[in-house]
C-alpha cells in the first residue's frame, strides 16, 4: 500500500531539516542589535587554520628557512592555538548559545592576528623552497589566506563577503586539513 505524504508530515520533516541547518548559527540580540554567528564555521575553519600552519611549521625546510625567526612563529602559533581552545571552550558543541560576541570576536581576532605573524613569516621563504614541499606551503598560504576572511564573516567581525583567491572554502578546508 503506498502512503501519500501529508502536508503535516511535510511541515514536521522541514521543520526538523531547518532546525539542523540552525544549529550551526547563533543569532544574538543586544541593544537592538542582533547578530548572527555561524560558530560551526568558526570553530570548522579556525582549527582548520592551526592545522594548515602546525603543518608548515612541523616541515623541516620551513624551520631551517625560518631560522631566527623560528621561535617568533612558534610562539604566534601557541598564541594561536590557545585562542582555538578558548573559542571551542566558550561555543561548546550545544544547540542553542548565550554567549558574550564581544569575547568571541575578541578570541577570533587573537586567533587571526596570530595566524596572520606566522603566514608572513611563512610566505618571507616561501620563494626559497623547492620542489614539492614549495608547493605544500604555497598551497597552505593560500589555504588560510581563503579561509581568515570566512572566520572573519562567521564571527560576525566583517559583513561583507570574503574575497576571493581561487579557492573555494571547501578546497581551502580541504587543503588545510591534509586531504
Amino acid at each position: 500500500m503506498k502512503r501519500a505524504l501529508s502536508r503535516r508530515a511535510l511541515l514536521r520533516g522541514s521543520t526538523i531539516g531547518a532546525l539542523a541547518v540552525l544549529t550551526a548559527c547563533s543569532t544574538v540580540s543586544s541593544g537592538g542589535t542582533t547578530t548572527t554567528l555561524n560558530v560551526a564555521r568558526v570553530v570548522s575553519d579556525g582549527a582548520a587554520i592551526v592545522s594548515a600552519l602546525t603543518a608548515a611549521l612541523a616541515a623541516p625546510a620551513v624551520v631551517t628557512l625560518l631560522g631566527a625567526n623560528m621561535p617568533a612563529a612558534a610562539a604566534a602559533l601557541a598564541s594561536a592555538e590557545a585562542a582555538m581552545t578558548a573559542i571551542q571552550a566558550l561555543t561548546g558543541a550545544s544547540v542553542s548559545l548565550t554567549l558574550d560576541t564581544s569575547k568571541l570576536q575578541s578570541l577570533v581576532q587573537s586567533l587571526l592576528s596570530d595566524a596572520q605573524t606566522v603566514l608572513q613569516l611563512v610566505q618571507k621563504i616561501v620563494g626559497t623552497l623547492t620542489g614539492t614541499i614549495a608547493t605544500q606551503i604555497a598551497n597552505t598560504v593560500s589555504a588560510v589566506l581563503t579561509l581568515i576572511p570566512f572566520v572573519q564573516l562567521a564571527a560576525g567581525l566583517t559583513g561583507s563577503v570574503p574575497a576571493r583567491t581561487g579557492l573555494t572554502e571547501e578546497q581551502a578546508l580541504g587543503i588545510a586539513n591534509g586531504r
